[in-house]
């Protein structure tokens, strides 16, 4: 140890040896500096220590940007969700068609009491001598009617040539089904009397060939007696004459099926077909019964011959009332418009 305050010499330096040549020099043992601590980048960010953006070259050096640590992580962001495609729901749906078509049918359904009247056009044919008089089968008229829970109650009247006039008179039931809005689909069953009316013609006189006269009268009538009975006959031919005027029938069934638009509240259009079966008496066929059941009593009082009777009736037109041929079908279709009071 020195003395106090004494100055102690450095120590002596040592140069190293210049290598020689072929010789490897000295290896220096030494620690190795230790590496920088690994740092937290962001997510896009460039390498620690060096920007991306930032690097700059002058004279020879590097220019490095420090990026912001936060000592956190973040995670990126969570992608935007889809809206996934409308699907109603089917009990919905359902619920919401049955409430539409409860709503048609209230609106296409008749109230429980309804009357109407209206215009309609028909064309008209059928079985029997009283068609077959009309001068025409299509004609138009009128019909009014009502309607109360359900059972229908119409008559209508319809002119099918000059003083010639067709009407019918019809209780029965029908069903409606509403197809679509404002649309009526009507389906019924009737029955009902129907009349016919025809202008008046005069009936002819009893007259008799002279062949039948002359058979009348070989055959034991008298002159006058013969001259009394075609004087009866034309005292009564105004009556059969009133009556050839009227036809009469029934119908038995009635199928109409009708397709009706309602264009407002109160008003219908409408077309319709009818077919019915009917029993038809026409005022000729009861006036030549009448004659014969008239012949009938002649018969029993004078005891016609069988050849008598025959020429009597065939001189007067008389004829039996054949039920077998007062049946018959007719048919009925047309256009129509109603008002609903």
């Amino acid at each position: 140890m020195g003395r106090p305050g004494a100055t102690v010499p450095p120590a002596p330096v040592r140069k190293a040896a210049a290598p020689t040549p072929g010789v490897p020099g000295p290896v220096t043992v030494g620690t190795a500096p230790k590496p920088a601590p690994a740092r937290a980048t962001l997510p896009g960010a460039a390498p620690t220590g060096r920007s991306q953006s930032g690097l700059s070259n002058g004279a020879q050096g590097t220019t490095r940007t420090a990026v912001p640590n936060t000592g956190r992580r973040t995670n990126p962001p969570a992608p935007a969700a889809v809206a996934a495609p409308y699907r109603p729901d089917p009990a919905a749906v359902r619920a919401a068609e049955a409430q539409a078509a409860a709503a048609r049918e209230r609106e296409n359904e008749r109230p429980d009491i309804e009357f109407y009247i209206g215009a309609k056009a028909d064309s008209v044919v059928g079985q029997g001598d009283a068609f077959g008089r009309f001068s025409n089968t299509f004609g138009g008229g009128a019909e009014a009617g009502f309607e109360i829970y359900g059972i229908e109650l119409y008559g209508d009247a319809l002119i099918l040539g000059s003083e010639q006039y067709y009407f019918t008179l019809q209780v029965g039931f029908d069903m409606d089904f509403a197809p679509v809005d404002n649309v009526r689909l009507s389906v019924g069953a009737f029955t009902g009397p129907m009349f016919f009316l025809f202008p008046r013609q005069e009936v002819e006189s009893a007259s008799l060939t002279p062949q039948q006269r002359e058979a009348l009268l070989a055959s034991g009538f008298s002159e006058d007696t013969l001259n009394s009975l075609l004087k009866a006959y034309d005292d009564a031919a105004d009556e059969e004459a009133d009556l050839n005027r009227l036809a009469v029938g029934y119908n038995l069934l009635r199928l109409r099926l009708a397709l009706e638009y309602l264009a407002a509240p109160f008003a219908i259009l409408g077309v319709h077909a009818t077919g019915s079966y009917h029993y038809l008496i026409s005022g000729d066929d009861v006036g030549a019964d009448l004659k014969y059941r008239a012949i009938q009593d002649v018969e029993r009082g004078r005891e016609l011959t069988p050849e008598q009777s025959d020429l009597l009736r065939e001189a007067t037109g008389a004829r039996p009332l054949n039920v077998d041929n007062v049946g018959g079908l007719n048919l009925q279709a047309g256009v129509y418009f109603r008002l609903v009071l």
